[in-house]
């Protein structure tokens, strides 16, 4: 099992799945965002403190095959939370990847377009595996991962 981290890019506008990711992501204790300019950010509403956990690593798996043989991208983000004492927690995402065809049939050419969606990983409690540093968080989260795949 391979892993690459992403590089940091300049900041760029949410796009729209983006910002509906970050308003799924809004509780009324806690957001779980990538900090905006690297600082932890605190926002009250209603008397309610919020807080902006700081992405600190981001790493993309390569393609895991199963036994169907339809590739499993695993994307892994580690964030930081100042105020616990393991101050860092992960959180997994799935690439989805899908083909669009449209229905109609105006010409003899198929058009089809290939498309990606990514989902937050729901079959463990990810943000659960926390620790005192990015790298130990990972190393736990990667272990899980190879024992749910059954990779050695």
């Amino acid at each position: 099992m391979q892993l690459k981290e992403v590089k940091k890019r300049p900041a760029e506008p949410l796009s729209e799945l983006q910002h509906s990711l970050l308003l799924e992501a809004f509780t009324l204790d806690t957001v779980v965002a990538s900090a905006l300019k690297g600082n932890l950010m605190k926002f009250t509403i209603a008397n309610k403190k919020i807080r902006l956990h700081k992405r600190v690593r981001h790493y993309e798996l390569n393609p895991i095959y199963t036994t169907d043989e339809k590739p499993i991208v695993i994307c892994i983000e580690i964030f930081e939370n100042e105020s616990a004492k393991n101050k860092y927690f992960a959180k997994v995402y799935r690439k989805e990847f899908y083909t669009l065809t449209p229905s109609f049939t105006g010409s003899n050419m198929s058009i089809s377009t290939d498309e990606i969606v990514v989902i937050e990983d729901t079959s463990y409690e990810w943000s659960n595996i926390s620790a005192e540093t990015p790298e130990k968080v990972i190393k736990h989260v990667l272990v899980k991962l190879k024992k749910m795949f059954e990779i050695e």
